[in-house]
């Protein structure tokens, strides 16, 4: 008797634990997002970004405690945006047959990774919010950026301008839209927004860019 209460016991245990689970993923919604141009074509690398807001906005914002890479090839650095999450350790390998010098005087990651070769990776931590522009003191051409969100709901669009974030706990957050080439100030775009789990968000943006820049070699 004493075996069949303990066997009993572990069934209620592991049905609690897949109900809680289940409960859990029922409470995550879905953002998505169409990026255009104000021509009305799509716009690849804008970075959208959740950050919880409101009472229980700790609960929503938990580390992925994950690493990222940010290479140098052709001369140039790929990708050409990156977005991470604070605390993320990016490595800049170079897959290039040449030295390349790599430095940001940006606010949010002040770094400078002295001259070094294909043999070689170096390793930075993000570990403040913000738009860290990269060059290279060799080539001035080369231009990247690390965009550092405060949260881990974020997305750069791809190709058809399309942002799909999927598993967002349900609440109040504050959407961020940025791009390289965004003309104005970026916080402007910024809105409250809410992610429910009863209806996917779906939204529209259009950016004002300014106008490529021609590489000079």
């Amino acid at each position: 008797m004493k075996k069949l209460a303990n066997m009993s016991l572990h069934l209620i245990l592991f049905l609690f634990f897949i109900s809680s689970g289940s409960l859990s993923n029922a409470l995550a919604g879905q953002f998505s997002a169409k990026i255009s141009n104000v021509e009305g074509k799509p716009v690849r690398d804008a970075v959208v970004s959740l950050t919880p807001i409101g009472p229980d906005a700790s609960k929503r914002k938990i580390s992925l405690n994950k690493t990222a890479t940010m290479d140098q090839i052709y001369n140039e650095f790929d990708p050409h945006v990156l977005p991470v999450q604070v605390g993320t350790s990016v490595h800049f390998p170079n897959s290039d047959n040449i030295h390349h010098h790599v430095y940001s005087f940006s606010k949010a990651k002040l770094f400078e990774l002295k001259l070094y070769s294909s043999t070689e990776t170096k390793t930075v931590t993000f570990d403040k919010p913000g738009v860290v522009v990269l060059g290279c003191n060799i080539h001035d051409w080369m231009i990247g950026y690390v965009y550092v969100a405060d949260t881990p709901h974020f997305l750069k669009s791809n190709a058809q301008g399309e942002i799909l974030i999927s598993d967002v706990p349900s609440g109040n957050y504050r959407m961020d839209v940025w791009h390289p080439r965004l003309k104005g100030d970026p916080k402007s775009l910024a809105k409250e927004i809410v992610i429910s789990d009863s209806a996917a968000y779906k939204t529209d943006i259009t950016l004002l860019l300014k106008k490529k820049k021609k590489k000079n070699i």
